[in-house]
């Protein structure tokens, strides 16, 4: 989970895409975001989710997650794509920190 709200969500967004590849971004306008890669970089199409959903669904269920809800937030790419990739020399948080604006 991260937030869809954050001031770095462009930054972060990009930094998953480049560890991970392709992701789906789940989330709602505002508030927490949902990020679901595939272990192997392989591309993940929420239709397949949907196929599995009996199996994945009973042991999410136990964390209170429904799994029909959250595929539907399925968003496509709605960030920056030239934002800069967080890095350990690249961490902009450390300037967000006391601000309470985020």
């Amino acid at each position: 989970n991260t937030f869809s709200s954050s001031r770095l969500y462009d930054s972060e967004s990009q930094t998953y895409a480049t560890v991970f590849g392709d992701f789906l971004n789940l989330r709602r306008r505002l508030g927490n975001r949902v990020i679901v890669a595939a272990a192997d970089g392989r591309r993940l199409v929420p239709s397949q989710l949907r196929e599995r959903i009996d199996e994945i669904d009973a042991d999410l269920d136990r964390f209170g997650i429904d799994l029909v809800t959250i595929l539907s937030l399925h968003r496509e790419r709605d960030w920056r794509q030239r934002a800069r990739v967080l890095t350990d020399d690249y961490a902009p948080a450390n300037l967000l920190q006391g601000r309470g604006d985020d």
